[in-house]
C-alpha cells in the first residue's frame, strides 16, 4: 500500500482512490512493476505542467491504459522537483525560515 500511496500523491489529477486502488493492483498482478508506474505518472506530472488541468487523464484511465508504459521525456537535469498544489504543479522550495516548525500549536 505505501507504493500506492507514493504513486496516489505523485499523480496529477488522482480522483476515485478504490477504482484507482482496484486498477493498480490489475497492473501489478499482469506484470507491472510499481516503481516503473511511479516514475511514469511523476513523468506524466511533469509532462502536464503548464497544461490545462481538464486534459489531464484521471488516475484510474491512466492505469487501465497502460499509458506507464508510454515513453516519457527524461526529466532535465538540474530541474527542480515538482510538488501537488490545489489546481496543479509547482516547483517544490524548502522553507528557509524552520522557525515556523518551532511554534507551539493552538
Amino acid at each position: 500500500m505505501k507504493l500506492f500511496g507514493e504513486f496516489w500523491l505523485s499523480y496529477p489529477k488522482s480522483r476515485n482512490k478504490d477504482a484507482t486502488l482496484t486498477a493498480w493492483r490489475a497492473a501489478i498482478a499482469n506484470g507491472a512493476d510499481p516503481r516503473q508506474i511511479i516514475a511514469a505518472a511523476v513523468a506524466y506530472a511533469r509532462e502536464k505542467q503548464g497544461e490545462d488541468f481538464r486534459y489531464v487523464k484521471y488516475s484510474v484511465n491512466w492505469l487501465r491504459e497502460r499509458r506507464y508504459d508510454d515513453d516519457y521525456a527524461p526529466e532535465p537535469a538540474g530541474r527542480p522537483q515538482l510538488r501537488a498544489v490545489s489546481g496543479g504543479w509547482q516547483p517544490f522550495k524548502n522553507p528557509e525560515n524552520h522557525d515556523v516548525y518551532d511554534e507551539p500549536l493552538i
